[in-house]
């Protein structure tokens, strides 16, 4: 859970990023994983950026 989010729709795509990056993929980054120049944190930062903005109507 992320504290800083402002409503359950935004801790929710939140939540969903922070799944897929606890996901095995091979070949992708992951917390099992990272490469392409990638981190996870690079990920959770971009997730916390714009979920808010994700869950505005429209």
């Amino acid at each position: 859970m992320n504290d800083t989010l402002s409503s359950p729709i935004a801790q929710a795509f939140w939540q969903a990023c922070v799944l897929e990056l606890e996901a095995l993929k091979p070949g992708n980054v992951s917390v099992y994983s990272e490469g392409h120049g990638m981190q996870v944190s690079d990920f959770l930062r971009s997730a916390e950026s714009c979920a808010d903005i994700m869950a505005q109507p429209g």
